[in-house]
């Protein structure tokens, strides 16, 4: 099996704000901006623009489906980490339906959590030592992208948009599944949401103090950063454009 597969990686190892990070940070803002621009361009046509949805589908749901494959085949799937629990798995699988069902219902909550969640994810990788090209960081910065670019899609082509009542909404949806996640974390020992513990490589949580402490701390973090995710569309008029409710 190449080491790009294997559970332990020998190859140079993940290093934040890297040559190898940098790259795939810039890789997907630059796939984002291609597609805010493309869908405005008179060969976005309507054929062309489904193909590009059911294109991120399949990135989606495949970069999960082959990280599952990949995990079990290695035996590293494990109940306390495996699940598509964590929250930008879940971003990520609903951000599937989303698109499949253009669901503005999805969007509103969605949008929050992979514009501030994702964007995270994506500037303090939780990798450990997959550096480029393990399949881990593959699979990670894909997925991650993935989430992000479904977000534009629906900005750029749905004309969706966020809105006030939509972010207190997600912030009420996103407590009532804590217990949930809870009690998912005492049942297998695992770390879901972060809730359970500060997770084990740099990242906000370092500096908001010990658990449970921090829960508070990214409960305020949280609110302030979804605000600050709205801002453009309440500044810019022009953004604020909203097409009908799709679902």
């Amino acid at each position: 099996m190449p080491n790009w597969l294997a559970p332990t990686y020998n190859g140079t190892p993940f290093i934040l704000f890297g040559m190898a990070h940098l790259a795939a940070l810039a890789l997907t803002l630059s796939v984002c901006f291609l597609l805010a621009w493309f869908s405005r361009q008179p060969a976005a046509t309507p054929p062309r623009k489904t193909a590009m949805r059911y294109v991120l589908v399949g990135m989606l749901l495949g970069t999960q489906i082959v990280w599952d494959i990949w995990q079990i085949s290695v035996g590293v799937w494990v109940v306390s980490w495996s699940l598509p629990l964590h929250l930008c798995q879940l971003t990520q699988l609903l951000s599937a339906v989303m698109l499949l069902t253009r669901s503005s219902r999805l969007f509103e909550i969605l949008y929050f959590w992979s514009v501030v969640g994702a964007t995270q994810a994506l500037l303090t990788p939780n990798l450990t030592h997959w550096g480029f090209p393990h399949i881990g960081f593959l699979a990670f910065f894909v997925s991650h992208g993935a989430t992000l670019l479904a977000i534009v899609f629906m900005l750029s082509v749905e004309g969706l948009r966020p809105t006030w009542g939509a972010l207190w909404r997600t912030c009420l949806i996103t407590n009532l599944l804590l217990p949930f996640i809870m009690l998912i974390n005492w049942l297998t020992g695992g770390n879901y949401w972060f809730v359970s513990r500060a997770p084990n490589t740099s990242s906000l949580i370092d500096y908001l103090g010990p658990w449970p402490w921090y829960l508070i701390s990214l409960q305020a973090i949280g609110i302030m950063l979804f605000i600050a995710a709205l801002l453009p569309f309440v500044w810019r008029p022009h953004l604020r454009k909203v097409n009908a409710p799709a679902g």
